[in-house]
């Protein structure tokens, strides 16, 4: 029995429930690499909550990209796909930044 991962819609925290399965077959083959990466976006908050995106992004990393409709496909190489093809820890720069109203503070040198 494989893990199963829960995303929890209200706070973006997601959990491994173990000893839940997956269907096997194309859906069931899921990518770790993919899945961790998946996971790092959603943790940062580079997606936004209660969306499509997000939707798509969780379905992904639980049941891999087999399991999607072609319109989710859509979605997720239009919406997600940049996010995950760009360094993470930019982008988390980047929304740290726009969350503060665009204030970058003054650099501190040593």
């Amino acid at each position: 029995m494989r893990p199963s991962i829960v995303l929890d819609f209200a706070t973006n925290a997601s959990y491994v429930v173990p000893g839940t399965s997956q269907g096997m077959g194309m859906a069931g083959r899921i990518d770790p690499e993919l899945t961790a990466l998946i996971e790092e976006v959603i943790e940062a908050d580079l997606l936004k909550r209660n969306s499509s995106e997000l939707r798509i992004a969780h379905r992904v990393a639980v049941e891999g990209l087999a399991a999607l409709e072609p319109g989710e496909v859509a979605v997720f190489e239009a919406k997600v796909l940049p996010i995950l093809a760009k360094p993470l820890r930019d982008q988390v720069a980047i929304a740290s930044i726009l969350r503060r109203g665009g204030y970058v503070p003054r650099k501190i040198e040593y």
